[in-house]
């Protein structure tokens, strides 16, 4: 990415919003310092939202990503393995917060992953994975149990010495009712204060924060929205924000589900776009 143009995501979300509000995006943290907010709507009466926008990638997420990191620099090639593997898992609850709890999961995955995969292997599958919902199979248990998601057979076939398993990281499943509200809060957390700062800074009216939640294979934000006119029951704290936003970043088509808007007087407010 150029430094001195925004990310892909970024202009969606401000073009969404725009939309909505009936305003123009511009864009204002050009990478340098003073670092600014996303970009600023400007409204018809000349007014301005100062905008960030987030990935649901909590600092757990950032920190147990890291954890994953440093265990791929060390030996997890398994001499049993026909083929290299991608292992999706995710982290227990509590995140990184709980360290123990993840330094046992890895223990676990050492372990008991090897045998899991020559399972894998013995079904012939491409990828093995664990749905939401319908029948599960015996060896799909197993690797739930162990927080994997998915397995992905990786080319090129492994060495001699075995197969090499890679650790990817996944968005921790969570209930229907609670995936968008609970995304907004942990952002609001991280970005409230620095957001409503540089918003008082540049003479914003409003302060807005913008949530990508990822349509992955445990993500329940897709069926929430399908069902017509459903909006989540918990409100955040908006902690001074005047708007969070909520929407699906669903490959090419961001408008796919609409987004959710939450705001202290309204609550949820789910925005179809059609």
């Amino acid at each position: 990415m150029n430094e001195a143009e925004p990310a892909h995501n970024e202009r969606e979300a401000a073009d969404l919003v725009a939309s909505v509000v009936g305003g123009s995006p511009h864009w204002r943290d050009t990478r340098v310092a003073p670092h600014k907010h996303d970009y600023d709507i400007v409204l018809p009466d000349a007014s301005v939202i100062a905008l960030e926008i987030t990935r649901q990638t909590s600092q757990d997420d950032h920190e147990f990503q890291g954890i994953l990191d440093r265990e791929k620099k060390q030996d997890w090639r398994f001499s049993r393995l026909r083929n290299d593997y991608s292992v999706v898992i995710n982290a227990p609850a509590g995140g990184n917060r709980v360290g123990k709890r993840i330094n046992d999961l890895l223990r676990q995955l050492r372990r008991e992953v090897p045998a899991l995969l020559e399972e894998v292997e013995q079904t012939g599958a491409d990828v093995t994975f664990i749905p939401l919902r319908g029948p599960v199979t015996p060896l799909q248990e197993k690797l739930s149990a162990l927080q994997i998601v998915a397995v992905n057979p990786q080319g090129p076939a492994a060495s001699e010495d075995g197969g090499m398993v890679y650790l990817v990281r996944w968005v921790s499943p969570v209930s229907v009712g609670d995936e968008i509200p609970a995304a907004a809060e942990r952002h609001i957390g991280l970005k409230a204060a620095k957001l409503l700062h540089r918003a008082k800074t540049t003479g914003a009216s409003e302060a807005h924060l913008f949530v990508w939640l990822e349509p992955g294979p445990n993500s329940q934000a897709p069926p929430v929205a399908m069902a017509a006119g459903r909006s989540p029951d918990r409100v955040p704290e908006l902690c001074g924000l005047d708007t969070v936003w909520v929407a699906i970043h669903d490959g090419d088509d961001p408008r796919k589900w609409g987004m959710w808007r939450c705001t202290p007087a309204e609550g949820w407010t789910h925005i179809p776009f059609t």
